[in-house]
């Protein structure tokens, strides 16, 4: 005699034989087997060279080229935080002389850099450097070069001062 089990309302047939295979799940790249022993699981990259210690500090103290708007926020908001927290541990950890001399450091670093980054971004807007100075009138031209510099987007293509960094970064992201 020959049995079922039954699970709910409705008969399940008995179990497969050995001869019949059960259906393999579908593999994903997420998913993959583990590579054998020995084997590199991806082909090995050269190393990026957007990361280089010269191209960062190209990029940090280099009034040189253009910056797109996105580098630039980005760029301002890690050195602010840096110099902040470099500021705050030098005066809580240090004796005040040497406290003194690290912050006078980096507060030198953090405004020739914010002045490059703003040289660059003011570039980006096909604009000289020069317009860094508007900073000086109150009120209305902080809030000038906040819109400028964050707000309004580049020249699209190349201008005088450079190619385009929203180009660039779009072919970096293609052939990386």
């Amino acid at each position: 005699m020959q049995s079922t089990v039954t699970f709910g309302r409705r008969g399940v047939s008995p179990p497969p034989t050995a001869s019949a295979k059960a259906p393999q799940p579908k593999s994903s790249p997420r998913f993959a087997p583990a590579p054998a022993a020995g084997r590199a699981s991806r082909p090995e990259r050269p190393p990026n060279p957007d990361f280089s210690l010269q191209q960062i500090s190209a990029m940090l103290f280099s009034a040189q080229g253009r910056m797109s708007r996105r580098h630039y926020c980005v760029q301002s908001l890690i050195s602010a935080v840096v110099y902040l927290v470099g500021m705050g541990t030098a005066r809580l950890t240090l004796p005040p002389l040497a406290a003194s001399l690290i912050v006078l450091f980096l507060s030198t670093a953090f405004i020739w850099s914010a002045a490059a980054t703003r040289v660059k971004r003011w570039h980006d807007r096909d604009k000289s450097g020069w317009w860094c100075w508007i900073m000086l009138l109150p009120i209305i031209g902080w809030v000038w070069a906040v819109v400028e510099c964050r707000y309004l987007s580049g020249t699209r293509g190349p201008n005088r001062f450079g190619e385009d960094p929203r180009v660039q970064a779009q072919l970096s992201e293609i052939f990386a």
